[in-house]
Formats: structure tokens, sequence, C-alpha cells
């Protein structure tokens, strides 16, 4: 079943390639934090909006 929500809020990160972004992007979003995240460089971009 879909989470429902209140608010939705569109969120643009902006910085350097390998620092982190997706990995924070992912502890907000899904409250969930992986060390050993895989790198996201090189990956094509995705999305819904």
């Amino acid at each position: 079943m879909a989470k429902a929500y209140d608010h939705l809020y569109k969120l643009l990160l902006i910085g350097d390639s390998g620092v982190g972004k997706t990995c924070l992007i992912i502890r907000f979003a899904e409250d969930n934090f992986t060390s050993t995240y895989i790198s996201t460089i090189g990956a094509p971009p995705t999305g819904n909006g």
C-alpha cells in the first residue's frame, strides 16, 4: 500500500561527484542508511518529475 503524505517537496542537491548526494537523499526519503552504498557516478538519471 502506498504511503499517504500531507506535503510534497521537490529537492535539488548540488555538489561534486562522489560526495554522497544520493546517499543523503535515500537516508531522508527512506529512513535508511547504507555505509556500503554503490556509487551512482555514471548512472543514468531517473525520476518522475
